[in-house]
């Protein structure tokens, strides 16, 4: 019964170790924490990346008998094989809030100005270059918390460049989704050279899949997907004891051509 060959220490730590944690939200840098193993799902609070290795030591290719290699010496017969095994990416976030800095023209017919990102959770300073104004006296975030609200009382003159620092929630659903995407991408351009160390190969990187509402609407939005690699290993069985290398039976035979 053959033995199962599981991937190595030193690939599974390169692989962990080399998985970035640095990824951009629209011109915001984040920082996931990254886990290993099997974690409760909403064990940390902001976005996630954790791997694990759920399949490993399946047969993939085995080396036909022309490649084997017989030791004497070492009554041993050799070759090379090769498994598979499935590395897997699981990327959880919630909403998470991120701060946005706009600037408008003020029109003084107008008195609605979106923004780029919403919903705005608070405003931070609406101001032109000589002038703060004051949120809820000189302007307010409107009823849907979509847009800056001029009141009337004081605005910047007509014409006049105002700037908005603000806050707002981005959908965890999105951030996991551009996460995937980038780790994908990263995967695809560094594991090639990662895995060749330890003579292990890319077969396939999955398609991402949403599994938010397998673990339940509204806990935690998540991401996930494999990927397939190949390794290989040099797999040897001793032979018989006695073995020396000679036929273990010998048959005469005559060739008669007529």
């Amino acid at each position: 019964m053959d033995v199962i060959i599981l991937m190595s220490i030193d690939m599974k730590k390169a692989v962990i170790e080399n998985t970035p944690i640095r990824y951009l939200i629209r011109s915001h840098a984040i920082f996931p924490t990254k886990s290993v193993g099997l974690n409760p799902i909403n064990k940390y609070t902001g976005p996630t990346i954790n791997i694990s290795i759920p399949i490993e030591g399946v047969e993939h290719y085995r080396s036909v008998g022309d490649f084997e290699t017989i030791d004497d010496d070492l009554n041993t017969v050799s070759h090379t094989r090769v498994n598979a095994g499935s590395i897997r990416y699981r990327i959880t976030a919630n909403d998470f809030n991120l701060d946005e800095e706009e600037s408008y023209t003020y029109d003084a017919g107008e008195t609605l100005y979106p923004v780029d990102f919403n919903p705005i959770v608070t405003i931070t300073t609406v101001s032109t270059v000589s002038t703060v104004f004051t949120q809820n006296v000189d302007y307010r975030i409107n009823n849907d918390k979509t847009s800056v609200e001029w009141l009337g009382i004081n605005t910047p003159a007509d014409g006049e460049l105002f700037t908005v620092s603000y806050e707002y929630t981005e959908r965890g659903y999105y951030i996991v989704s551009i996460i995937a995407e980038q780790l994908q991408a990263w995967i695809e351009a560094n594991f090639p050279d990662i895995l060749a160390e330890y003579r292990g190969t890319i077969l396939q990187v999955d398609t991402a899949r949403n599994i938010s509402e397998v673990i339940g609407p509204d806990v935690v939005n998540t991401i996930i997907f494999d990927v397939d690699i190949a390794y290989e290993f040099d797999w040897s069985r001793g032979l018989d004891a006695d073995f020396d290398g000679t036929p273990l039976e010998t048959v005469d035979y005559t060739i008669t051509i007529e």
